[in-house]
Formats: structure tokens, sequence, C-alpha cells
């Protein structure tokens, strides 16, 4: 046992079994010391290359080939004061307490695996108590990605090489269990892997820890040079979306098709309907608002859609339905009903984008009665829910009279905030809506970045913690700050952002040589969730234009870089 050093040395030849290397010695070569141990065939060593800096080294020192997994363990307290990170794969448990818990640690195996690949930067980060613990991991070694494992029955965190991972969650593109890794004689494996303490009182601390510290890394390099210009790029897009998605119905309506269609062939996963917009999410205003702001052809197309967004799909409870396919709404009559449509952030996304087409076309001379009437309503149906329910749930019933909540909690009603802040805008002088809006803010941060957990944004996967809701969060917060001031407010909204922080990839991940990803560059791409793991440059049709806000107002340029 290493007995001034905080971790176990740990070999598995498979899954179920588990050989703990003691038998340490100490030797000296060229100044550095170093620890080794020999068991098995194997050779162990552990180069201390400065304080809290080491290297794991194994070598197969026989003759026959050596197959496993190795593992560094250290203790894991797990109270329920304390949390835990791995940024892009685990958030305290990824589950809220009250919600199905997917994809949280099995109680009758209370083990998370995952590989490095799906983090957003290869570290750790844990408070137990009022101290912080920050390991940083190598990614990858010569056996593959690493990986890392948090076990609650023995309180233990592992980090293997390669990475060991039996518990597979659906949506991650990995259908068996993971392989070991064969040594021959003379292969050697390394990891290295680092442990800081900090002083951490809250959650936030650690966010803010992993913000200063771990934005950056000594090994990794964290760049993205763009490949195209942004103007040429919009402009490509625009064309795209024009001449792809832009459409008159045979029923003679102007629809802009989501992505999820066959209108290109490209969706193998469903979506057939010929006809099929969505108002929000992927689609609606959205879409349109940055067509207007190209103006000509594409502006007058972008109104007709909106003028038919903004008169048709009514719900009785208030807000519309989410999903039109050319001939009906996605009502519970509907042949492809479920109640993913109901989620609060369609109609979220819709009313948000519709507030900024009111006020860009306003600043250009133009009105849309229709536009302002529906946007009233909007604002009014959220005014009124929150007034009742002080929440705004994750479902909603669109068929009551008032609207209601099918399912409390989470960090989906994100977006509901954050349009609350377009009504501030456009209804200045009323003061229910900006106390409304202030309120939710407030009651958001303490259940979601208070707390490290925020969930519930992904219409897909609905319970577990994402990026798009913790975005929203952040988006909603800066703008309270922006509307009217106050340190603590512009304090919530750097907090949040530290959080949203977690789910950018920082570093430049070094793919293996031959895969499908091979020297693709995805430094900046923003992971989804902690389930389904994809990544993409952007919240899921979001803007992140926050950033470049929150950049301008502290004064830190690493939000404009991040």
């Amino acid at each position: 046992m290493i007995y001034d050093l905080p971790f176990d040395v740990v070999f598995c030849p498979d899954y179920q079994t588990e050989t703990v290397i003691d038998g340490w010695q100490e030797e000296t070569t060229r100044g550095y010391k170093h620890y080794f141990a020999e068991k098995d065939g194997m050779r162990y060593q552990i180069l201390v290359s400065k304080e809290n800096n080491w290297y794991l080294k194994t070598i197969n020192i026989s003759s026959e080939p050596k197959t496993g997994f190795v593992g560094i363990r250290f203790l894991w307290k797990n109270t329920e004061k304390d949390y835990t990170l791995v940024p892009g794969i685990y958030y305290d448990g990824n589950a809220q307490s009250l919600l199905n818990p997917i994809p949280k640690i099995d109680s009758e195996n209370p083990v998370f695996e995952a590989s490095l690949s799906a983090a957003s930067f290869p570290t750790v980060l844990m408070k137990q108590g009022n101290i912080g613990y920050h390991y940083e991991i190598s990614p990858m070694s010569s056996a593959g990605w690493n990986g890392v494992a948090l076990d609650e029955k023995n309180s233990s965190f592992t980090v293997f090489a390669p990475a060991k991972e039996e518990k597979i969650y659906r949506h991650q593109g990995f259908n068996g269990t993971r392989l070991p890794y064969t040594w021959n004689c003379g292969d050697i494996i390394s990891i290295r892997f680092s442990r800081n303490e900090f002083k951490c009182e809250t959650v936030c601390d650690l966010f803010d820890h992993h913000w200063q510290k771990a934005i950056r890394s000594d090994f990794y390099p964290a760049y993205n040079t763009p490949k195209i210009d942004e103007d040429e790029g919009a402009k490509l897009v625009r064309d795209w979306v024009y001449e792809k998605h832009s459409v008159i119905t045979p029923k003679g309506e102007p629809m802009i098709l989501n992505a999820f269609t066959n209108v290109e062939g490209s969706w193998p996963y469903g979506g057939a309907a010929e006809w099929n917009i969505m108002i929000g999410w992927c689609d609606g205003t959205m879409t349109a608002l940055p067509m207007l702001k190209f103006g000509g052809k594409y502006r007058d197309f972008a109104v007709k859609f909106i003028d038919f967004l903004s008169t048709n799909g009514n719900s009785p409870s208030g807000v519309k339905y989410c999903v039109y396919d050319g001939e009906a709404w996605m009502t519970k009559e509907h042949k492809e009903y479920s109640n993913a449509y109901t989620h609060c952030r369609f109609y979220s996304d819709y009313l948000t984008y519709l507030g900024k087409a009111i006020r860009f076309e306003k600043e250009n001379g133009y009105s849309h009665p229709d536009w302002e009437k529906d946007f009233e309503r909007g604002i009014k149906a959220l005014t009124g829910l929150w007034k009742r329910e002080k929440d705004f749930g994750i479902y909603w019933d669109l068929e009551s009279e008032e609207l209601k909540t099918t399912r409390p909690l989470t960090g989906a009603g994100s977006f509901c905030v954050l349009a609350l802040s377009e009504g501030v805008k456009i209804f200045p002088e009323n003061e229910e809506i900006r106390k409304c809006f202030e309120e939710a803010c407030d009651v958001y941060y303490e259940r979601c970045v208070s707390t490290g957990r925020c969930n519930g944004g992904p219409v897909d996967i609905k319970e577990a913690d994402d990026s798009e809701s913790i975005g929203a969060l952040t988006n909603a917060l800066l703008e309270r700050y922006k509307l009217f001031g106050g340190d603590n407010n512009l304090k919530k909204a750097t907090d949040a952002a530290k959080l949203f922080a977690t789910w950018v990839v920082n570093y430049v991940p070094p793919f293996p040589c031959g895969s499908m990803l091979e020297n693709v560059n995805v430094c900046g791409g923003v992971l989804a969730n902690v389930q389904n793991r994809h990544v993409g440059p952007g919240i899921c049709t979001n803007s992140a234009r926050f950033l470049y806000d929150l950049g301008k107002e502290t004064g830190d340029s690493r939000w404009t870089d991040l």
C-alpha cells in the first residue's frame, strides 16, 4: 500500500474480478523518486512529477499476454450535502428526486461508468463538506480512451485505462461492453493524473473553480479556427433554408419545414410526414427571425410564415399546439400524438423569438397587430400559470381552460423565464410581467444553479441534465441584469454561465488514429445532455450570443473566447 499517496492501484482481468496492487517499494532513478510493485507478470510504476501530479506506468514483464483494465482508485464520499461532477457526463446523480431516474445510478448496482470520450473536459470535481477536489486526467492512453467509475456502494472513484463501461445507456451510440486491453510482452500503458484541493463552501464554488482552473489545460490545446467566414456561412444556410425548407403547401399555407422531416431524406429514425413544422425547438419563429433580418424575399416569406403561426394552432389553454403536419395540429386526436408534444419548450421558444421578431420589425418601421395580439395572449398565459403554481413544469395540459402543468419541477421552465424577458421588453410598464419574471429568475436560480442540477430542456431526453436548459436560464438571468442592473443579478447570471461552461468541449480531444473522428477538432462544441452525449456547434438551435454579452458586462474576455 502506498501510505503517502491518496489512492490505490487495481488490476481487473475482467468485469467481475479485481486485484489491489500491494507490496510497493520506493526507489530513486536519475534524481526522481518513484514507487514500483510487481504482481502476476505486470510491473507498476508511479512517478511523482511534482506535488499532486503523478504518472502510472504499467508494463508486461512476462512472456505471456496480459488482458484487463488498470485503475487508480480514490475514496469518494457521496453524502446528501456533497456534489460530484464529471463535465458533460455526471451531475451529482443525473436525476431529480421526483422524476424518472434516467440515467441515474442503478440502486441495485450503484456504479456509474463512462468513457472520457463523452466528457467535455477530462476532469472530475467533488465537493466534500467545505473542501473541493479537482482531478485532471489524461483522456487517452495507447489502450484508447480512459474512463471513470463512481461506485456508491464502495465509496470509491476510479480512473480506468482503457475505459471500463459495462452499463450502457441508450442513445449513446455504443451498443456493447467495452473490451479490455491486452498487454503483450514489453507493452506499456501510462496514465497521467493530478489531484488538487481548494476551498468549496457551495456548489457554485465548484463551478467557479472549473471555470478558473480547468478552462485551460497544461497538456492539451484549446483552439478552433473557423473554416468559413461567418457572413458567408450565414448566407449559405439562409439559401439552403429558403430553397429546401420554405414551401407553400397544397392548401396555400406558407411553411418553413423543420429538420426532422423527410424533405431531404436524411432523417433515418422517423419523421415521415411530408409537411411538418414545429413552432419552436427546431423551427417556427426561431428559423423565421434570421430570415426576417436578411430582408428581401427572405423577409417576405418569413412574414407570411409568422402570420400563419400567429393566427393558427391555438389551444383552449391559451398557448399553441406545437406541431402542424399540413393537415392538422398535434392535438390528442392526432395519430402521432405523444405526451412529449406538450413539453413547455416548444411554445416558450415560439414566444421568445416572436417577441424578438416584433421588436426587430418595429425598429424598422413595420407593425404586425396579429403578432402582437398573439404575443400578449402568450405572455398572459405564462404569467397566469406562474401566479397559480409558481412553476412552469415540463409538460402542460393544453386542453384545460387555464394552462396547467402536468409534471412539475425540472429546469425546462427556463425557456419560459426567457420568454418572459421578452414580455418585459415589449410591455415595460406592466409590473405584473416584471414581478413574475423576477420571481421566476430567483426560483430557477435556486433550483438549477445553486444545486448544480438543470434538466428537462431537451424534448427527446426529458429527464437528463442538459446544456439547453441551463443555456436558456443563463440567457434569462443575463437579460434580467441588462434590464434592471444590480451586482447580485450579474453574479447569478455569471454563476449560471459557469455551469453552462461545463457543457462546452474546451480542449482538442486526441481521437484515435484511423477512427472516424481522427483530426476532427470539436473544441467549442456543446454536449447536449448526459444521456445521448451528442455534440454540436450550438445549443440545439439556440444562440449562445449571451456569452458575448456576458463578456461585455463583466469585462472578462474568456466569455468571448468561450
